[in-house]
């Protein structure tokens, strides 16, 4: 995904929700339970999980080596 998410809009129905790795989740700080940490492309994003929308995102996250080998680029590019 070149194009960063844009918040407050709904997390695309149509990609995969990848899981961020435990080893980075207790790095970060706890989040409430209605929230999560998500990937989406590059990106890390906080995502509202009843409301499926992106509350705030850390654009590119994930270096693009990294993500390209972990199958988190999009296939299209975007």
């Amino acid at each position: 995904m070149k194009v960063p998410p844009a918040i407050n809009t709904d997390y695309p129905t149509t990609l995969p929700l990848p899981t961020v790795p435990a080893g980075l989740l207790m790095k970060l700080p706890t989040l409430p339970e209605e929230l999560e940490y998500r990937f989406l492309g590059r990106h890390l994003i906080l995502r509202d999980i009843k409301a499926n929308l992106i509350v705030d995102f850390i654009p590119d996250a994930v270096p693009a080596i990294a993500a390209k080998a972990a199958g988190r680029e999009h296939p299209r590019g975007r």
